[in-house]
C-alpha cells in the first residue's frame, strides 16, 4: 500500500499474477507501484512456489503438470478451475479493501499470470484495464497439435504417453480441458487491454496465443517482438505504464519487424 496510507482517500488497485511454478515475487518488486498510488495485490497461485496450499485430490496421474491434474475426474475437479476462482475471489478482495477505488482495478501477468489474468477478466467485468504478455493456458488442442513434447504444453504429451498411449480418451480429454481453456473467456472480455509477445517464443506457441487475443472484441493493443522468446520484452513496460494512466490511444497492432510477412506494411496499423 502506499506510505502514508489515508484509508479516507481512493487509491488504484492491481492484480499481480505469477508464472507457473513461481511465487507472487518480493516486496521491493511492487514498491513502485505503491509509490505511484497502487494497492497492490499479489497471490501465491495454490500449491506453487508459495505458502499457499493446494487440497485438491485426484484419481489421476499427479507426477508432471497441473494443466491436467484432476484431469480424469471431469471439469468440476480440475486444478485450475479452482485456481481461476481463488483469482476472482482475490479481485473481490482487493476492491473491498479500505482505500482502494473499486472503479480503478487492474490486473497484469505473464506466461501463466497471463493466463490468470485473462482468466480473471473474463470472471471479473468490472476490471479497468489489464496488461498480458505472453499468456500461458490457450489453445490446447493446438498447443499439442504444434509439438507437445517441445514447448510448455510437454505435459499433454506426457498424459498421452503415460495413461492413454492408444489415444481412446483424446476427445475426452481435450474436452475436459476446454473447461479451463482461456481462449473462451476473451470474447466476453471487455476491459482495454495490452499485450505483448515475442515471435521467437518457444514456450507458449504463437497460434495458441492468437487463439484467445483473435477472439477479444474490447480495446485492445498488440506488440510484437520479432526477435525475442518467452523472456524479458524490453521498452514494453513503459508503455504499459502510459496505457494505465490514460496516455496515448489504441492503435491495434504495433511491431518492431515491419517487413515480416505477418505484418501489415505501416508501421503502426490501426483496427
Amino acid at each position: 500500500m502506499p506510505k502514508p496510507f489515508d484509508p479516507s482517500k481512493r487509491h488504484k488497485g492491481l492484480l499481480m499474477f505469477h508464472g507457473y511454478h513461481v511465487d507472487a515475487g518480493d516486496f521491493t518488486e511492487k514498491f513502485g507501484w505503491a509509490a505511484e498510488g497502487f494497492v497492490v495485490l499479489a497471490i501465491d497461485v495454490r500449491g506453487q512456489g508459495g505458502p499457499s496450499e493446494d487440497t485438491t485430490k485426484t484419481k489421476g496421474g499427479t507426477l508432471k503438470g497441473l494443466i491436467i491434474r484432476g484431469v480424469e475426474d471431469g471439469p468440476a475437479n480440475l486444478y485450475y478451475r479452482s485456481v481461476f476462482l481463488d483469482c476472482a475471489e482475490a479481485a473481490d478482495l482487493l476492491a473491498g479493501m479500505p482505500g482502494v477505488d473499486q472503479s480503478r482495478l487492474y490486473a497484469m501477468g505473464g506466461s501463466q499470470g497471463g493466463g490468470l489474468t485473462l482468466a480473471t477478466l473474463g470472471l471479473v467485468p468490472t476490471i479497468h484495464r489489464a496488461y498480458v504478455n505472453y499468456p500461458y493456458l490457450c489453445d490446447y488442442r493446438k498447443a499439442y497439435q504444434l509439438g507437445a513434447e517441445t514447448n510448455g504444453y510437454d505435459q499433454l504429451a506426457y498424459w498421452f504417453k503415460y495413461r492413454d498411449p492408444l489415444h481412446k480418451r483424446e476427445a475426452q480429454f481435450f474436452d475436459t480441458l476446454e473447461y479451463i481453456d482461456v481462449q473462451h473467456f476473451a470474447a466476453s472480455i471487455k476491459t482495454p487491454l495490452v499485450w505483448a509477445m515475442g515471435l521467437q517464443d518457444q514456450v507458449v506457441p504463437i497460434p495458441a496465443q492468437f487463439a484467445a487475443y483473435n477472439q477479444l472484441t474490447g480495446k485492445k493493443q498488440l506488440y510484437v517482438l520479432p526477435e525475442y522468446g518467452h523472456e524479458f520484452l524490453p521498452k514494453v513496460a513503459d508503455e504499459v505504464r502510459n496505457f494505465f494512466y490514460g496516455l496515448g490511444g489504441f492503435k491495434g497492432l504495433i511491431s518492431a519487424g515491419c517487413g515480416r510477412t505477418w505484418a501489415k506494411p505501416a508501421h503502426r496499423a490501426a483496427e
